[in-house]
């Protein structure tokens, strides 16, 4: 019997199908159940996972949708902590009041990443619909400061989702947030690729064009993706935890989950160089533009492996 992949990463989406914005590059607005994952559901899986604590390296707070709206993220975030995990956050940062960013600080977040997909404020509001350009950017330089005077060790990342509407403003985004952020203290400014969304070929109102690659995803190798109800995510754009039926962590233990047969045939088959044989993996090109992510100023040797 081959020994259980354990993953390095859990992506845990505590909220789903809640957002204050409606993003152009993203299908929140597609989205089929809205659900928040309760502190006790979220207890059970961090318990299950401190099993593995060390081979799990991380838990990230994410979700198909923002992750502030949780009113009980910090609750989740002590969880995590009391725990013995590394704890990641990602938000837009919209709801970050100053009260809330001190609390998660307090709760002993790790890591903050903050999705800021524009220089400027019509480029921003343009792309990320319903959200203020001013008040993201106030919430961050307060969550910012917060740190700063409070003596916290919390890495802050900024990240723009780089796209046709933004991808000219790398040099003057780059230029403001080094003003700002800590090489001491690891601070990175972050550029990912904007990427496609596959559906399951059965799922598929349309045809979808096939992208060719022979490259395997990193995803599934070492990263466990759980979406607010407990469904196992065969991946990160696997949105609505339909891909494949990969069980529930709250009534299966999540590493056997992640051991499951979809898992173990695709990890062969993406071995073998045969990615495409996998549906819905053949419409999907988060696997080639894995390399356009970069880290555009900052020095965390681990920064380039990681995603949101």
């Amino acid at each position: 019997m081959s020994p259980l992949v354990i993953p390095k990463i859990v992506d845990v989406g505590t909220v789903h199908g809640f957002c204050d914005a409606q993003c152009i590059m993203c299908p929140i607005t597609t989205m089929k159940t809205k659900y928040i994952m309760s502190d006790e559901k979220f207890g059970t899986l961090i318990a299950s996972l401190a099993k593995h604590n060390g081979q799990v390296e991380r838990i990230n707070i994410v979700g198909m949708g923002e992750t502030v709206l949780d009113k009980n993220v910090v609750n989740k975030v002590k969880i995590a902590k009391a725990a013995g995990f590394f704890v990641g956050i990602i938000t837009n940062g919209h709801a970050l009041v100053e009260r809330r960013g001190k609390q998660l600080l307090d709760a002993g977040v790790d890591e903050m990443l903050f999705s800021v997909d524009g220089h400027n404020k019509e480029t921003y509001e343009q792309i990320r619909v319903g959200l203020s350009y001013d008040r993201v950017l106030k919430n961050v330089h307060d969550f910012i400061a917060t740190r700063n005077e409070g003596s916290y060790n919390t890495r802050i990342f900024v990240r723009m989702v780089v796209q046709e509407k933004n991808a000219n403003e790398r040099e003057m985004y780059i230029a403001y947030w080094n003003k700002y952020l800590s090489l001491d203290k690891s601070d990175l400014v972050l550029a990912f690729p904007e990427h496609n969304w596959p559906l399951a070929s059965a799922k598929s109102p349309v045809d979808q064009p096939v992208v060719e690659k022979t490259v395997p995803c990193q995803y599934i190798f070492d990263r466990l993706v759980v979406d607010a109800s407990g469904n196992v995510q065969f991946c990160c754009v696997d949105n609505e935890a339909d891909f494949f039926t990969l069980g529930n962590v709250f009534t299966n233990d999540p590493i056997e989950l992640f051991n499951a047969p979809a898992f173990e045939n695709a990890r062969r088959l993406m071995r073998a160089g045969r990615i495409n044989e996998i549906d819905p993996c053949k419409y999907c090109n988060v696997p080639v533009k894995r390399s356009e992510r970069s880290v555009w100023s900052g020095t965390y040797k681990e920064a380039q492996a990681r995603s949101a």
